[in-house]
């Protein structure tokens, strides 16, 4: 189905694109009388063909579409066509010296290049990406500072932190979302490409290019003309001389005020005998390094930025310099401080050495890379051969993958729903072979993480810290989110008033945990036990507490979690047993 899809797809574009270039039927030659009449009908033609075209060529980049139903291979030529079209009646912009001079000469085919490439289409694709994630968690935000804030700690929920023995993955920030897991470095990368579709400027505080967390580096954003600071490693706002939290609604320190008062960072060391990273005499190097690619300033994505509007108004092009009265990127972030503004312009250097760590990827970690994204393929089909009648394995169904898309994308509701079958597949034992029963209890796992996800994101925070209890409780040993799931479970019980049940859910002993920092300063930051009793909330039903760290976690079914009939060509779910097996033993 899925090849059929992409079939389908190909040829009707293709015929499309026929279409546009043949023209319309030949007609006599207009009067001279009629010509402006007939050449502005022409236009107007030229105009409506021109914009179906981009609509169609967009639609097959959607990130729900673009791997499953359509690829790069048909979606590219029809943006091709688009931008030929156009230009034959219309300028192309060109790119100004200084950035030219900024990238460098091996960049300058990327720059000036009028045809579009496959690493476009991706680029284009995550812009679209991260601007319907940019809507969504900003919703019902009442100031800039609360929509940085709810970006950030959706990156922190989002994005869990690798533990120390996990293998980091060269990915770039639309599959470090996807995946759901990254270093410091890559969750701080997904966040700004957030707030770069929020067209809000954030950007690398660092007193030289930093591309590894034993740096001393934060995070800037510029808001109402002042720097707002953020810790991207612990994973916190820096608040104006307060404990930090997990409140969408609290005030950030600006630059400004960290240089007159450094010691404001101390709040953030877990420990008195533990010094903050960042000394007090690093706050007053801080310098901005901006985030870009030459794709940002490409003519070709200047030229598309012109015609997107209504749905299609994702930002794909960000000039760093100004021109004719705009300032670029640069020039507003180097006007936000008066020590910039002599400064040259430097660019965060993580992006780019990424891109030649992919270049330059080992199989084995090719290898590992592709073990990451095989959860998303479930489920896989299992059929029957027709003539020996014995059981083979079928293909993948993706379900996984379109899950997770509707999930970013904002639907929550739907990919909770969806992402019942999956979780369904915990319970299917001994039918698939060893391999395929292991890649569907890592999908349930993940199934059940990212469903919980899902309601507090979209709001349900009773429900969340129903489903994260479960996954806790389940999956804490060895899960693959059980550090991540503390996280977003504390939250959930801070904004339910359960400060008993977030103080027990901070006590739990998660081994490698990469939060620990985190744990420590939003523990530190609590009322005192007692304190936090008489405050518990009186009336109302409270989720299933976590069981203590001596307890054995046990695999317990929400009543939502009833057996549905599976594809009818899945397997159907074995007799249920009295105890059913762990899935953190079947992937041993």
């Amino acid at each position: 189905m899925v090849q059929l899809a992409r079939m389908v797809s190909a040829w009707s574009l293709a015929i499309l694109c026929l279409v546009v270039l043949s023209g319309c039927p030949a007609k006599a030659p207009a009067s001279k009388e009629s010509e402006p009449s007939a050449q502005a009908d022409k236009s107007v033609g030229t105009a409506r063909q021109t914009a179906k075209i981009l609509d169609g060529a967009l639609h097959q980049l959607r990130p729900e579409n673009l791997g499953i139903d359509s690829d790069l291979k048909t979606a590219i030529p029809v943006l091709n066509t688009w931008i030929k079209i156009r230009k034959e009646s219309e300028t192309l912009p060109t790119v100004s010296e200084k950035t030219l001079a900024f990238f460098g000469e091996a960049q300058k085919e990327i720059l000036e290049s009028a045809i579009f490439d496959n690493a476009d289409g991706t680029h284009i694709r995550d812009s679209i990406l991260f601007d319907e994630v940019a809507g969504h968690v900003t919703t019902g935000a009442s100031s800039d500072t609360e929509r940085v804030n709810r970006v950030f700690f959706y990156c922190l929920r989002n994005v869990s932190l690798l533990s120390e023995s996990e293998e980091e993955l060269p990915l770039g920030a639309y599959d470090t979302l996807f995946l759901g897991r990254g270093t410091a470095l890559a969750r701080a990368s997904v966040f700004f490409e957030i707030m770069r579709q929020l067209r809000i400027d954030a950007f690398v505080l660092a007193e030289k290019p930093v591309d590894t967390l034993g740096e001393e580096w934060l995070i800037g954003v510029l808001v109402d003309g002042k720097v707002l600071v953020y810790d991207p490693i612990i994973g916190l706002p820096i608040p104006p001389g307060k404990s930090p939290s997990l409140l969408v609604n609290q005030p950030v320190a600006t630059l400004a005020e960290l240089e007159a008062h450094p010691e404001w960072l101390a709040l953030h060391s877990p420990r008195k005998d533990q010094p903050y990273r960042l000394s007090s005499e690093s706050v007053a190097k801080l310098k901005p390094l901006i985030v870009t690619d030459p794709r940002w300033s490409a003519r070709r994505m200047l030229f598309l930025q012109e015609s997107l509007t209504g749905n299609n108004s994702s930002l794909v092009a960000q000039p760093i310099f100004g021109s004719e009265g705009e300032p670029g990127l640069w020039d507003r972030v180097s006007a936000s401080h008066s020590g910039w503004k002599e400064l040259p312009p430097l660019a965060w250097p993580y992006p780019e050495n990424r891109l030649q760590k992919m270049g330059k990827m080992t199989p084995t970690m090719a290898q590992l890379l592709q073990e990451s994204f095989r959860p998303f393929e479930a489920p896989v089909e299992m059929g029957v051969d027709p003539k020996t009648r014995q059981k083979v394995l079928g293909s993948s169904l993706f379900r996984q993958f379109r899950n997770r898309i509707l999930q970013l994308s904002g639907d929550y509701s739907q990919a909770i729903s969806a992402y019942m079958t999956i979780r369904q597949l915990s319970a299917i034992t001994g039918v698939y072979p060893p391999p395929i029963e292991r890649l569907h209890l890592i999908a349930a796992e993940d199934a059940l993480f990212f469903s919980a996800i899902s309601k507090i994101e979209d709001g349900d925070i009773k429900g969340g810290v129903a489903l994260l209890t479960e996954y806790i409780n389940r999956y804490r040993t060895r899960g693959r989110w059980r550090s991540v799931a503390r996280v977003a479970l504390v939250d959930g019980m801070l904004k339910m008033g359960d400060l008993k049940g977030a103080r027990n859910a901070l006590d739990l002993s998660i081994s490698q945990d990469p939060y620990r920092t985190l744990v420590i300063l939003i523990k530190n930051s609590l009322p005192a036990a007692n304190e936090a009793d008489a405050k518990a909330p009186a009336g109302e039903s409270q989720p299933a507490a976590v069981k203590p760290a001596d307890s054995q976690p046990v695999e317990t079914k929400p009543a939502a979690d009833k057996p549905t009939e599976p594809p009818a060509t899945e397997p159907k779910p074995k007799e249920p047993k009295s105890e059913e097996p762990q899935p953190e033993e079947a992937r041993s």
